[in-house]
């Protein structure tokens, strides 16, 4: 049952490594869905899907890469071209053991399907979050992301000094710090329904978040860089609540 997925959506190629932690609901068995689309502007997986994922176990969050235990991988099957598949879809299974359970509060959550004009509603949350993001009301913005935020930093097993931190330093869409700031109508998107219609995020058409700035940045020692940066944005409604919330 996922409740939010991650969106690569480099064409030139990319190496990183990507904490899987705030995926996971709960301890137990995890399958993760895996979907690899052609590179813009072509309609079939050519040679230039060239996907292998490996997935590890760290006892420890401060221990050093080297002591990484391997838990499975995955790659894409080598006659790929052969195939001339629109896209490509496979799974990976695995257990996890992890000290805490939100699939106790996902299950309480409404449905979202159950609800008349369920996407205007969507749409209506996407475009307040937008204008906290015009206006550069970056506190309202933040405290909009507060669950979202508490979540992930519980599942990453932030400590008190490490949460302050990541509140005073992160960057959001609402920084007052970009400058030419452009944002993104809240249009052309799809809808993407998780946990069985709980959960719900809106995303452009070329897979980027729907929330979505452009613009530059100038850093502390006066180099400006041009910036494009996504949040994606899972929405849920809290049990004895009719308000759409950030999960």
């Amino acid at each position: 049952m996922g409740v939010k997925d991650y969106r690569l959506v480099e064409n030139n190629g990319e190496s990183l490594m990507l904490p899987l932690n705030g995926l996971i609901l709960n301890s137990g068995v995890q399958h993760i869905r895996v979907k690899v689309y052609p590179k813009e502007g072509e309609t079939i997986l050519s040679s230039y899907a060239r996907v292998a994922l490996t997935l590890y176990f760290a006892t420890d969050k401060d221990c050093s890469l080297k002591d990484y235990q391997k838990i499975t991988s995955f790659k894409l099957p080598e006659d790929i071209v052969e195939q001339k598949l629109p896209y490509y879809e496979g799974v990976i299974t695995f257990r996890a053991e992890v000290p805490f359970d939100y699939k106790q509060e996902l299950d309480k959550v409404v449905n979202l399907k159950d609800i008349p004009n369920i996407e205007k509603k969507i749409v209506a949350k996407h475009q307040q979050l937008k204008e906290l993001m015009v206006a550069n009301n970056n506190k309202a913005y933040r405290l909009e992301r507060i669950h979202s935020d508490i979540v992930f930093l519980d599942c990453l097993y932030a400590n008190e000094k490490e949460i302050i931190k990541n509140s005073e330093t992160i960057f959001s869409l609402a920084d007052s710090r970009v400058d030419d700031k452009q944002v993104l109508s809240i249009e052309n998107y799809t809808i993407q329904f998780y946990a069985e219609g709980k959960v719900v995020a809106l995303w452009q058409k070329n897979l980027n978040p729907m929330l979505y700035i452009t613009g530059k940045v100038t850093n502390s020692e006066g180099f400006t860089r041009k910036i494009k940066e996504g949040s994606a944005t899972f929405l849920y409604i809290p049990e004895g609540s009719d308000e759409l919330k950030v999960w």
